[in-house]
């Protein structure tokens, strides 16, 4: 009870589900550990830590099903999925999102169905799979229509299938609808699902969308604040500020490396192509665009087209310098590094 009243601070809760969780098993109460379990998955959500996450769902899951605990059961396999989302598994992620729904019942589980569908609408966006995605929000909107409280989640996620189909004024208005719909306690988890900052920023209004992103990167943690901080160096690059896009994007590749929460990664790979074209260093620029293909190619993920008309410039006039032998030598030595390989090429880089 102590955890669930903090449980929005991470910090504080934490503890208590540890100590809970070692007298639940020396009590040998499984329904108590599976409870724990999942609130605990909860936790390392907001923690934006994937270990967390896939290790608390993992045990309350195998727990759960042992013993027939169903909704237990279904709680965790919706985390697992988000912990595997987070790592960049988007294929696994998927298929646990996909058995989420399709397991639960609207009438009976009301809560885990329109997770579950956010869930998978947010696998479905990262894909590029934009009209499943929308589908799958405005399922979850129905669904949460009928008392369960996930209008911010919903809105939420019709904002990243409209990023993913390259429609900026309706990813804005989605994006606003979520706001609208926010809970106090979880403001910090809609700020990391929403993506308002992104949407401010494809439709042109910059000094918004770095309010947007300031305000996102002091509210989250981990893979979330990889994410805000990959974001925020989008929008100081449209400013015109390139050190601090250089210095966000490092960070955001540093929280990244350190939770190994690699979704996502690849655009913020693209951000430091962008600066280090900006200066001049073309075939270091190069290498990083192969490094970030490699990361999409990997996770299965697709960057969001509203993005794609800068890319494709980008790779135009790094290619037109360099030339075409030069440009595919440099673009492949990125590609052929591991996803960890290319963080630390990125981070000697730096040095």
């Amino acid at each position: 009870a102590c955890g669930n009243c903090t449980r929005y601070s991470p910090d504080v809760a934490q503890p208590y589900f540890t100590e809970a969780i070692d007298l639940f098993r020396a009590a040998a109460s499984w329904w108590g550990l599976c409870q724990v379990r999942v609130f605990q998955a909860f936790l390392g959500n907001l923690l934006g830590d994937p270990a967390i996450v896939v290790s608390a769902a993992t045990d309350g899951r195998d727990a759960a099903e042992t013993n027939g605990d169903r909704y237990s059961w279904l709680g965790c396999r919706f985390w697992h999925g988000m912990g595997l989302l987070m790592t960049g598994d988007l294929a696994a992620a998927d298929a646990e999102m996909r058995a989420v729904v399709a397991e639960s019942d609207e009438k009976r589980e009301p809560v885990v169905y329109a997770l579950g569908l956010i869930g998978h609408g947010m696998v479905l966006s990262a894909q590029g799979q934009a009209d499943a995605a929308r589908e799958a929000a405005q399922a979850a909107l129905q669904a949460s229509s009928n008392g369960v409280g996930y209008d911010d989640l919903g809105h939420a996620l019709l904002s990243r299938a409209a990023l993913s189909a390259g429609d900026a004024a309706a990813a804005r208005a989605a994006s606003e609808a979520s706001w609208r719909h926010r809970v106090p306690p979880r403001e910090a988890l809609t700020r990391a699902i929403s993506p308002m900052a992104e949407a401010l920023l494809a439709c042109g209004d910059l000094v918004a969308a770095r309010r947007w992103a300031d305000d996102t990167v002091a509210m989250t943690m981990g893979w979330h604040r990889s994410r805000a901080l990959t974001v925020r160096a989008r929008v100081a690059f449209a400013q015109g500020d390139g050190v601090q896009a250089e210095r966000d994007a490092y960070d955001a590749l540093t929280i990244g490396a350190d939770v190994r929460a690699y979704q996502g990664l690849g655009g913020t790979f693209e951000c430091l192509a962008d600066v280090a074209a900006a200066v001049g260093q073309h075939r270091h620029a190069a290498c990083l665009l192969g490094a970030a293909d490699a990361i999409w190619r990997r996770n299965g993920e697709v960057r969001f087209t509203v993005y794609q008309i800068g890319h494709d410039a980008l790779v135009a006039s790094v290619r037109d310098t360099l030339g075409d032998n030069a440009f595919a030598s440099a673009w492949a030595e990125g590609a052929a590094l591991s996803t960890e390989g290319a963080i630390a090429y990125a981070q000697r880089s730096r040095a």
